[in-house]
């Protein structure tokens, strides 16, 4: 037995309003390389949601953190109403676009799968029958106005062979008993007979104690990052992020209890706080150890000055990062090797 590559969602829409919110969304923003080396540069999108808000963030990201609609959907609204209709928590949705004769190589999506309880879905927009797209050596032949889930997880590529430009809308979601309301019933015995799926559940509300006492600048642990790192933390809609300064991508634990914060195997608990700051304790269910942190309201001069310096040197690596990876999709189109 093998886990489904895809199964098509008891859900389907009009493509005449999806591809008229395609238009509109064209004639105002532009799409723009997504991040990853298995590509030339030409796979493109315009992100309806992202981890900033910002249309031109191409990051998938999958540890938590406080999603927002971009300004996109202002001038999308069917795009908007699906969004909203869902009844399942969604991360990033983003337009992604291929051109013709274009490929995206062989690859898995890191961190998607039914144990983390994170999929990827699809509705097809604009494609053709000459577009050859595979995971797990099945071929996905999806129709335009369709709601499909696919095991990203697994191997997958693209190539595009038609001479239309292929747009999909993405949605990256966390599962809950609604989202698998939309499968098949066999589907999902089936699923469940062969691996675990995680189930979100809603965040609890957090008190203004918590709130407040969660609220401020830490270290990580010594046993975590032998270099001193120092990050912000706080408690947003019900949910702690934590940041590393430099890294614009914050972590995101939801509230389970009163004062206890989790995100797949991570949990958070607040030990103890009062007006000067808190500590918590950092559980790993994957290593089976706990680290302490020690979240302070203020931190001396010395420590300020080392936060500018940390942000300038992660942030340099972070660029450089991103360059890298832009710099092997143009060596890619160059040589036409994808």
């Amino acid at each position: 037995m093998s886990l489904p590559t895809q199964v098509r969602l008891n859900r389907s829409f009009d493509i005449t309003k999806l591809q008229s919110d395609l238009e509109s969304a064209l004639q105002k923003f532009k799409a723009l390389p997504q991040a990853g080396p298995y590509h030339d540069g030409s796979w493109k999108g315009i992100s309806l949601r992202s981890i900033d808000g910002d249309y031109k963030n191409p990051v998938a990201f999958v540890e938590g953190g406080l999603y927002k609609d971009t300004e996109v959907l202002s001038f999308c609204p069917y795009f908007k109403e699906i969004l909203d209709s869902f009844s399942f928590p969604i991360s990033t949705a983003r337009l992604l676009f291929v051109a013709p004769g274009k490929k995206i190589g062989e690859h898995v999506d890191v961190g998607f799968n039914w144990e983390t309880g994170m999929v990827r879905l699809h509705i097809p927009i604009v494609t053709h029958e000459d577009v050859m797209f595979y995971a797990g050596g099945d071929r996905l032949c999806w129709k335009e106005g369709e709601f499909w889930f696919g095991d990203f997880a697994q191997p997958h590529k693209l190539h595009n062979q038609s001479d239309v430009v292929r747009v999909h809308l993405v949605v990256d979601c966390l599962v809950n008993d609604a989202l698998l309301a939309l499968f098949p019933v066999e589907t999902v015995a089936d699923i469940e007979s062969q691996t675990t799926i995680t189930r979100h559940a809603p965040a609890v509300d957090v008190d203004d104690e918590v709130r407040s006492q969660c609220d401020g600048i830490f270290r990580l642990p010594k046993s975590m990052s032998p270099l001193p790192l120092f990050g912000r933390m706080a408690v947003e809609n019900n949910q702690l992020q934590a940041s590393i300064f430099g890294v614009p991508l914050p972590f995101g634990f939801d509230a389970v209890e009163a004062r206890k914060f989790k995100y797949l195997g991570n949990e958070i608990s607040l030990v103890k706080g009062d007006e000067r700051g808190a500590t918590l304790s950092l559980f790993n269910s994957k290593t089976d150890k706990t680290f302490a942190i020690e979240v302070m309201k203020d931190v001396s001069f010395l420590t300020r000055a080392y936060i500018i310096f940390q942000k300038t040197v992660v942030g340099g690596i972070s660029w450089l990062v991103k360059l890298n990876s832009r710099n092997q999709q143009r060596w890619k189109k160059i040589t036409g090797n994808v």
